[in-house]
């Protein structure tokens, strides 16, 4: 008895474990880049693996591009719902970039320094959250008057949209 769950813990905790590539290969890149820096900070200044450097590049490079083009999408439709969202993905690029500019430089054993997009709209963060502050403050607004006149309290205690 007491094997056979020894057994099953360990092929839990092997089956919990995956390789950044299994997160990029799933297009969970920030996950991925969390999992590259963790390998790349095990290793010593200069003598980082190459392997781990060109798959933090590429986990990098994907989920820039893949948040740029739904920040642009996001901005082409223009709703005033969508600002939530687009302030998320703000904050999850400026995350994603301050966390590799903390690592420092990056250069591999044989002189391979891998390139980083960095997203520079990422100064309208600003203005976005001015416009998300406004947008939750005219919903919360909407929600009350909606209390106010039916006497309900279920509207005003309902969930804001997505700011997690």
């Amino acid at each position: 008895m007491k094997i056979s769950t020894l057994l099953f813990l360990v092929f839990c905790a092997l089956a919990a474990c995956h390789s950044p590539e299994y997160f990029v290969q799933k297009g969970d890149y920030d996950r991925a880049i969390e999992l590259y820096s963790s390998n790349i900070g095990d290793q010593r200044n200069g003598r980082q693996s190459k392997k781990d450097l060109l798959g933090l590049e590429s986990a990098f490079g994907l989920a820039q591009r893949r948040d740029s083009a739904e920040l642009a999408l996001l901005g082409e439709v223009a709703l005033s719902e969508n600002w939530p969202r687009i302030n998320k993905i703000h904050r999850q690029i400026q995350a994603r970039q301050q966390k590799l500019s903390a690592h420092g430089s990056f250069k591999s054993k044989k002189g391979f320094v891998p390139t980083f997009t960095q997203i520079e709209t990422i100064d309208s963060l600003e203005a976005d959250s001015r416009r998300l502050a406004a947008y939750l403050y005219n919903h919360a607004q909407g929600l009350l008057a909606i209390t106010d006149s039916t006497g309900q309290r279920q509207p005003a205690r309902r969930c804001l949209p997505c700011i997690a």
